[in-house]
This record gives C-alpha cells, sequence and structure tokens, in this order.
C-alpha cells in the first residue's frame, strides 16, 4: 500500500554487525575487515579516495563538527530486496562519519538536530557505486520487530508492484543530505525524529513503469503515526513507526512514501 497522501510505514534495514576493536553499527548486512594484500584491481584504491567519494555523495562532511574514518571490509551476507545477491561477497569500503547533527534548508527557521548520529556508508570498491548508508543514533530506543526477511520483502514489493532492478551505474546527482532534505520539505516522516535511518540509490521502477534511478531512504524510530477510520485504534505502534520515502535523482522531486515492505510482526 503506498501513496502520497496517507501512507502507512516501513523499513529495509537492519542487523547489527560488529567489526573489530568493538566498532558497532546497525545495517542490513553482516561484514568483516578484510585484507588488501591480494585484492583485484579496484576503482576506489585507497582510504582518502573511499573519504572522497563518500564524501561526495553524502555532502556530510558540509557539517560542523563530523569526523570520518575508512575501513576496508568483505560484505558477508545482505538483505537488500532484489540486489542481496550482487551485495553479498562484495569488497567495500566502509566510511564512518560520527556526531553528524543534520543541518536540511527545508527545516524550520532556527531548528536545531539535538541528535548527534553516526553514519555508514558503504561504497564498492571494484566498481565504486553506493551500496547503502545506515546510521543509528545514540541512545535510540530500541525499535522492535526486526525488518522481514528477503523472501517476505520481496514478496511485499511485487504486491505493491514495486521493484529494484539494479545499482545504477551513474553516481547520485543529488546527495544523500539533499535527498534527506526533499523529505522534509514535502514527504512523510521526519529525518530528524528517525532513530535510524537507512538509503539505498537503486534503479527501480512501479507498477512497470520506465525504470528511474532514485533514492530509497526509511526512517525508523519515528513517533508512530496516527491513522483514523474503522478498525485504526486495532494497528500497532511496530506499524507505524517508521516510513520509507521515494526520491527522484534525475528531478530531485519526492515521489511516494510507503509502508512496504513491513515486518513479519507476531
Amino acid at each position: 500500500m503506498c501513496h502520497k497522501m496517507n501512507a502507512m510505514v516501513m523499513l529495509l534495514l537492519c542487523a547489527a554487525f560488529a567489526l573489530a576493536g568493538g566498532t558497532e553499527a546497525r545495517a542490513a548486512m553482516e561484514v568483516q575487515p578484510e585484507s588488501r594484500m591480494e585484492e583485484p584491481a579496484l576503482v576506489i584504491k585507497t582510504a582518502d579516495d573511499a573519504l572522497s567519494e563518500a564524501a561526495r555523495v553524502t555532502e556530510l562532511d558540509h557539517l560542523a563538527g563530523v569526523t570520518r574514518s575508512a575501513q576496508f571490509v568483505r560484505i558477508l551476507s545482505d538483505d537488500t530486496p532484489f540486489l542481496h545477491k550482487d551485495v553479498t561477497g562484495t569488497l567495500c569500503w566502509m566510511v564512518e562519519f560520527d556526531n553528524v547533527s543534520l543541518v536540511l534548508p527545508s527545516a524550520e527557521k532556527g531548528f536545531t538536530d539535538v541528535y548527534s548520529r553516526t553514519f555508514f556508508v558503504f561504497l564498492d570498491a571494484a566498481t565504486g557505486r553506493l551500496l547503502k548508508i545506515t546510521s543509528q543514533r545514540p541512545g535510540a530506543k530500541t525499535i522492535p520487530y526486526p525488518e522481514p526477511g528477503v523472501a517476505s520483502a520481496e514478496r511485499q514489493f511485487r504486491q505493491s508492484s514495486e521493484e529494484y532492478l539494479s545499482f545504477p551505474k551513474e553516481r547520485p546527482r543529488m546527495s544523500f543530505l539533499s535527498a534527506l532534505d526533499a523529505i522534509v520539505a514535502g514527504g512523510m516522516g521526519s529525518p530528524f525524529l528517525a532513530g535510524e535511518i537507512s538509503a539505498v540509490f537503486v534503479l527501480q521502477s512501479t507498477m512497470g513503469s520506465t525504470p528511474r534511478s532514485v533514492w530509497s531512504i526509511t526512517l525508523r524510530g519515528i513517533p508512530p503515526r496516527a491513522f483514523h477510520g474503522p478498525g485504526a485504534d486495532q494497528i500497532p505502534v511496530w506499524q507505524r513507526n517508521h516510513i520509507r520515502n521515494v526520491i527522484d535523482d534525475a528531478t530531485g522531486a519526492w515521489l511516494y512514501a510507503t509502508s512496504v515492505p513491513q515486518p513479519d510482526g507476531e
């Protein structure tokens, strides 16, 4: 179920993973640190290259007080609908942006983000393509019900006539921050209130439409949305505390918000 003015809520993330040294993040993947001794030819060869590319596609480095680091890893498992097989086994750079307080032009004048988040940007080392962005803010409450498995998520996508076809060959035209701003300007849910934010940049089709490159951004742990009408009081919180916004990369236009895929529930 998805439409512009009255959508429920949903997301595509998150199983905890741990790296050497105790670094933890939430992501829809498991990774392990990888030696670069026998690596194949890479598009992104160094940590500096990875930092530069992550900064270009996100613009997170434009925010005051942000610190950055990069680690070379292999993705052991992933649950991105339709694309998980392309991601699993990939050598990538995981770029960490720490101490991020969002500043978005469409926010109310004088608004200050009270949270400090850590974002993780995953870049395919061999192709340079963006695979995923995930985050978790310090102190975020545990969000009930994990995201559905790949089979369940893909079934829900198909039922709503949406599909991820591939990762685009081209870089995003609009940055991740610009896509977040498009949500503030005309989308659903607030990035500022999200306990977790995840994003993929994908070639997508809806209801058989011509494929287009989009940002698909999920806000999780937002204040539960209120619904009205028969049975509205029976909708559980875990179906109302998340939402996925889809933004057209070519035009910058917010397209729609959707509750697909929902957690599998009880």
